[in-house]
């Protein structure tokens, strides 16, 4: 099975497309996945496979922007209710009035490239 299809198939499974990119030089690759005593592309496979296993349950959201929590806690509850974990949203403009104090309340860190109110100073 090619790498394409197995990762399709681990988005089915999950329900999510996000995804944990390597893009690794083989030579640095933990020895576990050589192939004999050299790395080869089957061995990045099954290491991507294994990180990916290992990683989806650790989730930041990523958005354009926060104008209020509501949709920000829908998303983290329906990652939460597949057993994942988001610790952090990232959005390039905040222009709420408590998104970060109602998402720390959640132990949810915003970080927000750009604050409205700061820009409208």
């Amino acid at each position: 099975m090619d790498f394409t299809t197995m990762l399709t198939n681990r988005q089915s499974e999950i329900g999510s497309a996000l995804c944990v990119g390597l893009d690794p030089d083989p030579i640095n690759m933990p020895k576990k996945y050589w192939v004999g005593n050299k790395p080869n592309w089957r061995g990045v496979t099954s290491w991507m496979k294994d990180v990916m296993d290992e990683s989806w349950q650790n989730a930041s959201l990523v958005d354009d922007l926060v104008a209020s929590s509501l949709t920000k806690k829908l998303a983290i509850q329906a990652i939460a209710q597949a057993g994942g974990k988001v610790t952090d949203l990232l959005v390039f403009l905040d222009r709420s009035i408590d998104a970060e104090e109602e998402l720390g309340k959640l132990g949810i860190t915003l970080h927000a490239v750009w604050n409205f109110s700061e820009l409208m100073e």
